[in-house]
């Protein structure tokens, strides 16, 4: 399920608006089925201090690269990961972290080599949600195990090698 975009007029001035949604368009939406929030911190511990309520974690270093081969995971352990985390390949994910999102866009980068077609990143992070009063939970989320599909990264598509430059 895609969601209508952010139609908050500061988007206007990017090239991809619609990577981006506001606070206020996350509240609004928050607790709709086909919606994903997700969580992805330099700072892993901070998920467990309080998150947004619904949010699931994704932990950059040892959730989305391999442990042994120092890349990204592959295909089968992706949708497994994904799997796990109740993630659908029609949800639509809005990503949010800590350090101005600097993790989150990790996320937001990893998943989109996988294909996932509807990722957003919350503008001003975890910071902005909080300095704006809004709503923490400490309680973990539980969402129902789902069957991604497994599908192969694409590094072509969003990548420049050093052959590319």
């Amino acid at each position: 399920m895609t969601y209508e975009l952010d139609t908050n007029s500061k988007f206007a001035q990017y090239k991809h608006p619609e990577a981006l949604v506001s606070t206020e368009w996350l509240a609004a939406n928050l607790h709709k089925p086909g919606l994903v929030v997700i969580e992805c911190d330099e700072d892993i511990l901070l998920f467990e201090t309080g998150h947004i309520p619904g949010a699931v974690k994704i932990d950059w270093h040892t959730e989305l690269n391999h442990p042994v081969t120092r890349d990204y995971l592959n295909g089968e352990d992706m949708a497994a990961l994904l799997s796990a985390k109740g993630i659908s390949r029609e949800d639509t994910l809005v990503i949010y972290g800590d350090k101005s999102n600097w993790w989150a866009t990790y996320a937001f980068w990893v998943l989109k080599l996988f294909g996932h077609s509807d990722i957003r990143i919350l503008d001003g992070g975890r910071g902005k949600w909080i300095a704006e009063g809004r709503e923490l939970t400490t309680e973990a989320t539980k969402r129902e195990a789902t069957n991604y599909p497994v599908i192969p990264r694409d590094d072509q598509t969003i990548r420049a090698f050093k052959e590319d430059v």
